[in-house]
């Protein structure tokens, strides 16, 4: 009855929508069920959350599931960029 995933991720590596589809598949919904990720900064999980209800709100969706898969305090911030590659 899940008609879309949403799953809010920043620090992830690869493309944000594996994180969604190994989630919804590790929970049990088959490979039809629809599926993408947001990548909004700190508040992934929660623009996840909202665009699930959101769709639901319109009529777009009947079911969805939205959340977020990170702590961004426990991320590594300071290892994705090479402060010599900036400009003063």
């Amino acid at each position: 009855m899940v008609e879309d995933i949403v799953i809010g991720n920043v620090l992830g590596v690869g493309a944000a929508a594996t994180l969604s589809r190994m989630g919804g598949l590790l929970a049990g919904y088959p490979h039809t069920t629809t599926c993408y990720g947001i990548n909004r900064q700190c508040s992934s999980g929660l623009q996840a959350v909202a665009t699930v209800a959101n769709a639901i709100a319109s009529g777009d969706i009947g079911i969805g599931i939205g959340g977020g898969v990170e702590s961004m305090s426990t991320g590594n911030m300071t290892g994705a960029i090479d402060p010599g590659f900036l400009s003063e």
